[in-house]
């Protein structure tokens, strides 16, 4: 089991929906949520994750900004957007981060997203 995720993501229904979802899977013991990039930059400098779920667009800090702090040798980061355009994507692959989902997804797609991430092996019930 791991410890700690965060979820960044600026619309509250989705920011709550991941964060029920992920609970479901009983995969963390926390689970942290923001709303902007700010808010994840300090949550981030006073807490060590295991992984970040982010959104590529949001307000007062977008998600590639907030991963030019955020070492992917150190933290893996799963970024959400409904659009990736290709300079989001050749950004993110720049500093290290290669994980991707389109939104909308279902549960089904990020319980198999994490899997590949985090590298473990359960079932979804």
């Amino acid at each position: 089991m791991f410890k700690k995720l965060l979820v960044v993501e600026d619309e509250a229904e989705i920011r709550v929906f991941i964060s029920e979802v992920i609970d479901t899977f009983d995969i963390f013991t926390q689970i942290d949520q923001a709303e902007n990039g700010q808010e994840a930059l300090a949550r981030i400098s006073n807490n060590k994750y295991d992984l970040v779920i982010m959104d590529v667009q949001m307000p007062k800090m977008n998600g590639i900004e907030v991963l030019k702090h955020l070492p992917a040798n150190e933290t893996p980061c799963l970024l959400i957007s409904g659009n990736f355009n290709p300079d989001v994507v050749e950004a993110a692959q720049k500093l290290g981060h290669k994980y991707l989902l389109v939104k909308p997804f279902r549960s089904k797609e990020l319980f198999e997203k994490l899997k590949m991430i985090l590298k473990f092996e359960l079932v979804l019930k």
